[in-house]
């Protein structure tokens, strides 16, 4: 109806017309349209976050290398005798004990032809890196080392080796150290894993973190696998 025409028609009339013809719209559309059923899981799901992933290569470090930081890995530094790394896991208890509950992990890979470690007693030199990481791990009396399992990192054989740390209140040994220097201390009971990439010449990497047992160790040992997983030598 032409919408001029509506000016002779009376209100009431004028709102009784109106309703008809909405009922008769709705009924239209609800005879012609399908009708969409809800189901669980039919709505679209949001956006997942994007995953925040890069590759580091180093431009310092003596063995060329370069390897993601997937995960929320961050490199502190990158030196020619180490590189430095650390990550803050998520969920993790808070508190002045954080970063030995599984809150912030460090890692690190050290070159071994410049890496030392601690002497036998307190006031002794550093020595080289030992030629046998397992026979060195079982006379130090902190560490109580697993057996070493043979891997692969980076398309090279490695040895892995795990080890349970207890020393007194109060410690505090230098106990890996690169030529920079920069130190992995002892200093509190935890777990270690090394992960030594060897050369037939003894030079090579150490990979090294370290943690509490539950829940931090499990959490980091995961992480630094998925890490070694994207690693590259150059």
């Amino acid at each position: 109806m032409p919408l001029e025409r509506m000016a002779h028609v009376r209100p009431t009339a004028v709102a009784v017309v109106a309703l008809f013809s909405l009922v008769l719209v709705l009924a239209g559309c609800g005879a012609n349209a399908p009708i969409q059923s809800a189901s669980v899981g039919s709505a679209p799901s949001a956006a997942a976050s994007p995953v925040v992933s890069s590759t580091f290569t180093s431009d310092a470090f003596v063995v060329p290398v370069s390897f993601s930081l997937a995960g929320g890995w961050v490199v502190h530094h990158d030196l020619p005798g180490d590189i430095d790394l650390g990550r803050d896991d998520q969920g993790a208890s808070t508190g002045a004990d954080r970063a030995f509950t599984g809150g912030i992990q460090n890692a690190g890979i050290m070159d071994i032809g410049s890496t030392t470690v601690a002497g036998a007693t307190k006031g002794d030199p550093n020595l080289p890196w030992p030629k046998d990481l397992y026979a060195w791990l079982k006379e130090r009396p902190e560490f109580k080392p697993d057996p070493p399992q043979a891997i692969t990192v980076g398309g090279r054989s490695a040895t892995q080796i795990d080890a349970d740390v207890s020393v007194p209140d109060g410690t505090k040994i230098e106990l890996v150290c690169s030529k920079e220097p920069n130190c992995w201390l002892l200093d509190h009971n935890d777990r270690w894993r090394f992960v030594e990439v060897k050369d037939s010449d003894g030079s090579g990497v150490v990979w090294i973190t370290n943690g509490i047992p539950a829940p931090g160790f499990d959490s980091y040992t995961q992480a630094l696998d998925q890490l070694l997983g994207t690693l590259a030598f150059r």
